[in-house]
């Protein structure tokens, strides 16, 4: 199910009469009256932050801006603090003067910052552009999937969430670090079928994601529901493909199947 912050991503796009990737998410912030403020001198770990200032009655986004930024990240983190700026509850504590770095990229706990990267995503790979790539394939592959985040100078990351929380379909994405998983989202069939996979929990040693290769090819493997899932009661065929993202031995994995009675 598209959640409301999602909904809300497109609702953005067609106020500005946004039809077509990649999205100019800071043109978006200068019309809206968002002073961009770029950040040339900072740590790795800063992504972002807004902030609102009564004495001007304006918003200041600041975004990394340095050589060792990738594009794709830099236009996740204006679209995250985007959503910040645009989700009601979030305005709201920004207008009572209450402000924080960011932490976009999946990884955060904190609900507000999940809100804000829901709404990143959905911004960045609009839903008419989905709609259309599965209105010819219901079913994306991992190579598709990947054709959308360069299509969208979006992150592969950002590309496979945001295809797992958009599909119909049962299928899982997860990314892991040294053959332990950081994170694993459902799409809302898997999760209703009870395929889900915990922060923490180890990689099937017979998985490509449990190498640390750092090749950019696409290892694609078919395999019995257990191997990921041990405490499933069903036993189905089940297609995994994996892809290191060449950057702090992460690697990207899709699990998909045939939806199940």
């Amino acid at each position: 199910m598209i959640s409301k912050n999602e909904t809300l991503a497109d609702e953005v796009l067609d106020a500005h009469e946004i039809e077509q990737a990649p999205v100019d998410v800071f043109g978006i912030a200068t019309r809206e009256n968002i002073s961009l403020c770029p950040v040339t001198k900072c740590s790795s770990d800063f992504f972002g932050r807004i902030e609102y200032h009564t004495e001007v009655n304006r918003f200041l986004l600041y975004y990394p801006d340095n050589l060792d930024a990738a594009e794709t990240r830099v236009r996740f983190s204006v679209a995250h603090e985007l959503g910040h700026f645009f989700i009601p509850e979030h305005r709201e504590v920004l207008m009572s003067g209450k402000t924080h770095n960011s932490q976009p990229g999946f990884f955060c706990d904190e609900p507000m910052e999940r809100e804000a990267d829901a709404f990143a995503a959905a911004l960045l790979i609009p839903s008419i552009l989905l709609e259309k790539k599965m209105a010819r394939d219901s079913v994306l592959t991992l190579e598709q999937v990947l054709a959308v985040a360069k299509e969208c100078n979006a992150s592969r990351e950002c590309s496979a969430i945001r295809y797992t929380k958009f599909t119909e379909e049962p299928c899982v994405v997860v990314i892991s670090e040294n053959g332990v998983v950081k994170y694993g989202i459902p799409s809302d069939e898997a999760n209703a079928m009870g395929y889900w996979i915990s922060k923490g929990s180890k990689i099937p040693t017979c998985s490509a994601a449990s190498s640390t290769d750092s090749t950019t090819n696409i290892t694609e493997k078919k395999f019995c529901s257990k191997t990921w899932f041990p405490t499933s009661f069903r036993e189905i065929d089940m297609w995994e493909e994996s892809i290191s993202l060449g950057y702090g031995g992460l690697i990207l994995t899709m699990l998909s199947w045939d939806a199940v009675d």
